[in-house]
């Protein structure tokens, strides 16, 4: 029985007639780090950690939004199964590859299952996090 299941039955079992509303709440993940490194193939590759961990099941993707002249904007897939090994079932960090990226600094948002990361502003324009290719 999942949480909310849980919390339904418990409240019924209490015989309580008064009218009750349940609202969910989806915290969007949190890019608590990030470290970007080209491979020896040259791709880009970021290193993206968040909280909370990520599972295999959900969909992780990566979202760059240049921040120079260019207005570069790419999404990235991360790998199936997010890149995570067995035994392990989930991870903080996802390291997502960004084939074609061309070298520049772009804001960061991660989406998990859809849900997004958000920016911060500073003086009325987005600023972090980002990273710089």
């Amino acid at each position: 029985m999942n949480c909310l299941a849980a919390f339904i039955k418990r409240f019924r079992d209490r015989g309580s007639s008064a009218p009750s509303f349940i609202r969910l709440t989806i915290a969007p993940p949190t890019i608590t780090k990030l470290d970007a490194y080209r491979n020896d193939n040259g791709t880009a590759m970021i290193a993206v950690t968040v909280d909370p961990r990520v599972t295999k099941q959900q969909r992780v993707r990566l979202i760059l939004n240049g921040m120079d002249a260019s207005g570069a904007n790419y999404i990235f897939d991360a790998p199936d199964g997010n890149g995570i090994v067995a035994p392990a079932n989930d991870s903080q960090t996802v390291c997502v590859a960004c084939p074609g990226a061309h070298a520049g600094k772009y804001l960061v948002r991660v989406s998990v299952d859809g849900v997004e990361s958000e920016l911060t502003m500073s003086r009325g324009a987005y600023t972090d996090p980002s990273v710089l290719l």
